[in-house]
């Protein structure tokens, strides 16, 4: 693990990763993940304060600082203040969908797994409207 010292602080800077899986559990979805600093790995839902307060500074267990990617506020954010935690992870309702469809994309650094996987995706596209330009044309 490689790490930056200041007078006062120890910086990670090593690879980062999220992890995410995504169940369909009732009328809710559960989101559980782990985000790992090199071979460091910590719950998803401990970045949730942080990814809120916009505080890019994460404390790791030990004790040096991670700084979190900026596409990480861009891409959980929502997720985060939509969703309820619970002492395993997130719950998120159901009419949330599009959050769940976006987790489940093959964007970089996402994962979702589970037999739902690519269905919420598929929902969520047949119920958005048309593009404008299809509207207009």
């Amino acid at each position: 693990m490689e790490a930056a010292s200041t007078a006062t602080k120890s910086y990670f800077i090593g690879p980062t990763s999220v992890h995410v899986g995504i169940q369909e559990a009732g009328d809710w979805f559960d989101v559980r993940g782990t985000v790992r600093f090199g071979d460091i790995e910590v719950p998803f839902i401990r970045l949730r304060g942080h990814i809120l307060q916009r505080r890019r500074e994460f404390k790791l267990p030990n004790g040096q600082i991670a700084i979190i990617p900026e596409e990480w506020f861009t891409d959980y954010l929502e997720l985060f203040a939509f969703g309820e935690e619970t002492s395993e992870g997130l719950n998120l309702r159901r009419h949330h969908l599009a959050l769940v469809a976006d987790l489940q994309s093959n964007e970089p650094g996402h994962r979702a797994h589970g037999p739902q996987a690519g269905q919420a995706a598929r929902l969520c596209r047949s119920r958005r409207p048309p593009p404008a330009h299809r509207l207009l044309g």
